[in-house]
């Protein structure tokens, strides 16, 4: 009888394990939060312009547009999983300083934003609220797109649906070449869920991968790919795939980060790589 009970003790928690982990991908995929990490007022000393994107009856979308001294041009960004624009706009404030705008929203659940944190919803709402913030900037000024982490996919459906500006520039921090293979590559860092791996890579959809839609927006933009050899949290494989299947692309950068980061670059080792970012973004606007 202890055999058996000790078997079926094993068993449940390998059970509870997997259950867990399929129940809680959201830390992979969406991790929303409405707290509010930093007041921009206080940080960067400046106070952003609250602009709302109504998608439909039941979902709204939050932002923030920050205005440099005598634009050049303005960066749209897509930010990563978790939190919420109070944290993510950190990582990019510095382009405010070479004079570009920045416009940072939050996805569905995210933040101020209404509507379900579902990747589907993500996705499906990212061509409309590109385009609606695209309405909001100037006819004649470049526009560059800014994905980082989770928002390298949503950025890259919202350009393959969007057929309105062409745009300047896109730029891909952390990038996530499949979902599943990342989802994986998270399972491998702990011994605890190394065991998971398999149920990683079947338990995330497929339809928003690299693979599946980067083709369609890599021949028309140019594109400047950044990943840390060191990633603790998306393996620099994925980006190494996007540049090895896109080489044809002539239009295409990837510098390598030596630095252990996830979607700071610019703010590391005080902006070391931030000229390598510049020098792209003026490439663009000449």
């Amino acid at each position: 009888m202890e055999s058996t009970v000790s078997s079926l003790g094993s068993k449940s928690v390998l059970l509870f394990l997997v259950l867990s982990y399929l129940h809680g991908c959201s830390f992979i995929v969406t991790q929303p939060s409405s707290q509010v990490y930093s007041d921009p007022k206080t940080i960067i000393h400046q106070d952003p312009t609250n602009i709302y994107i109504d998608i439909n009856d039941h979902i709204q979308l939050h932002g923030w547009s920050f205005q440099s001294k005598d634009p050049i041009a303005t960066v749209i960004q897509f930010h990563g999983n978790a939190e919420n624009i109070s944290s993510h706009y950190l990582s990019l404030a510095w382009l405010l300083h070479h004079h570009y705008n920045l416009i940072i929203f939050d996805y569905p659940g995210y933040g101020q934003s209404t509507g379900p944190d579902k990747l589907s919803v993500v996705m499906k709402t990212a061509p409309e609220a590109l385009k609606k913030i695209i309405e909001l900037i100037p006819g004649q000024q470049p526009i560059f797109v800014y994905g980082q982490s989770l928002g390298t996919l949503v950025s890259v459906q919202a350009l393959k649906d969007y057929s309105g500006r062409k745009m300047n520039g896109f730029i891909l921090e952390g990038a996530i070449y499949s979902l599943n293979q990342t989802a994986a590559y998270v399972m491998r860092q702990h011994w605890l869920t190394w065991m998971l791996q398999p149920f990683a890579m079947m338990s995330l959809p497929r339809r928003y991968n690299m693979k599946k839609n980067f083709k369609d927006v890599s021949d028309s933009i140019p594109i400047l790919l950044l990943h840390s050899k060191k990633d603790p949290i998306v393996s620099y494989k994925q980006s190494e795939k996007i540049y090895k299947k896109n080489r044809t692309n002539k239009q295409m950068e990837f510098i390598r980060i030596d630095e252990k980061t996830h979607i700071n670059i610019g703010n590391i080792q005080n902006g070391k790589y931030r000229n390598d970012i510049l020098s792209f973004l003026s490439q663009q606007t000449r």
